[in-house]
């Protein structure tokens, strides 16, 4: 046995003796005689073994060919294009391949597309050599080569409906029944080609957890069709990663639809005094304080609102910035004692010290009650009153009996 069958029978690979050996020769011919053979066929074991995916987590576009194991867990339509300058016309089919790491888009080409529409079936094993790339929906393999595998075994549970747990990065196909959270606007961006985009939010959850669904360009409109605490299904809609925090998104293929099912929803609340900078959160708590709304200008021009609020729990309290459409009802929004957000930012300097109610007992014969509230806040070692502080030498004159004051907010 020569140096090639040597190599050769090391290896761990589904590529035959014949295309292997054909292999190293065109490599020693590359290499124009500075690689003997021996040397050839370790370079092309090489790129054998950096070719195969352990699992479908590891592959990444770039890479120039992966070979992987995964359970076929949706088969697309059939589609035929037209080819740039050929008569002949082409067929894809996009067929969804998953593992216990997660999942891969598989685009199938001509052949293999008719052959995965008339033959493939949901829960058979592939094993698949192809090219990564980036593509529409994120991550897919262009296909060169499918075969299925009778005797291997893929731990991975094929889902008509998901539930929000059962969410993984790269699933497609997803569709998936919840309760409304939340809503957001439609905005709209620029696109590197100079078009425009538009995007637009909803949050939904169920009994498993809560998931931020993306809506993209004509699907966008769709997030003002729907309020919070309506149930609807999300078909067809894509898993992609956003902050560390999973996101279901909607495009072209996808939909959005108002179902009449009872989906419960009970967020597990986090204590204020565990929360951390880049989590995301539900609390619950008394409004204690609330500022007035407040507008501002946008870098694009536009005008943004914002409302803070005062938080408490048995742990503590923590200011709650409502913004856009969620400052106009300011602590009215927190009803059910219950919001979700995101808590990001960085540590100031800011120590905020809020009383929120002075109330002056009345001796007898005095009028009305004095409710004042004071906030003393200390910037970078530096004390700054706001516009309430103004009102402090007038409560404590009250509190000594030294005058006698009128409550303006006596009713």
């Amino acid at each position: 046995m020569g140096v090639i069958e040597d190599v050769y029978g090391d290896l761990d690979t589904d590529v035959d003796i014949e295309e292997f050996r054909a292999a190293v020769e065109d490599k020693v011919e590359q290499m124009g005689g500075l690689a003997d053979e021996e040397t050839a066929a370790m370079l092309i074991a090489h790129e054998l073994q950096d070719a195969e995916a352990e699992t479908i987590a590891d592959i990444e576009p770039g890479m120039n060919e992966v070979k992987f194991l995964g359970k076929v867990t949706a088969i697309g339509d059939l589609r035929t294009f037209e080819r740039d300058g050929e008569d002949a016309e082409g067929r894809v089919c996009n067929v969804e391949i998953a593992d216990a790491s997660g999942s891969v888009r598989v685009a199938l080409w001509d052949e293999m597309a008719t052959a995965a529409v008339e033959e493939l079936e949901v829960g058979q094993v592939l094993r698949v050599m192809g090219r990564p790339k980036e593509g529409y929906s994120g991550l897919e393999v262009s296909a060169d080569k499918v075969e299925p595998d009778e005797d291997a075994e893929v731990d991975v549970q094929v889902l008509d409906t998901y539930r929000v747990e059962d969410l993984t990065l790269g699933a497609s196909d997803v569709d998936l029944v919840g309760k409304v959270l939340d809503t957001g606007s439609v905005r709209t961006f620029s696109r590197d080609d100079g078009s425009e985009g538009r995007v637009s939010n909803l949050t939904v959850g169920d009994e498993t957890g809560r998931v931020r669904v993306t809506m993209w360009d004509d699907k966008a409109d769709l997030a003002e069709e729907f309020a919070a605490g309506e149930v609807v299904e999300i078909g067809d809609g894509y898993v992609r990663e956003r902050d560390g925090d999973l996101e279901l998104h909607v495009g072209d293929r996808g939909t959005v639809e108002r179902v009449d099912e009872d989906v419960e929803y009970v967020p597990e609340t986090t204590a204020i005094a565990d929360l951390e900078i880049g989590q995301t959160v539900d609390i619950a708590g008394g409004v204690i304080e609330s500022d007035p709304k407040r507008t501002f200008d946008r870098d694009d021009g536009s005008e943004g609102q914002v409302r803070n609020v005062r938080i408490k729990d048995d742990t503590g309290e923590i200011r709650v910035a409502l913004w856009g459409e969620k400052a106009e009802g300011g602590p009215r929004r927190l009803r059910r004692r219950s919001d979700q957000g995101r808590l990001a930012g960085r540590p100031r300097g800011v120590r905020e010290l809020a009383l929120d109610r002075l109330r002056a007992r009345r001796p007898a014969g005095w009028v009305g009650s004095l409710r004042r509230r004071l906030r003393i806040r200390e910037r970078d070692g530096g004390r700054r009153r706001s516009h309430r502080v103004r009102h402090r030498n007038r409560a404590r004159r009250v509190r000594l009996g030294i005058r006698r004051l009128r409550d303006p907010y006596h009713r």
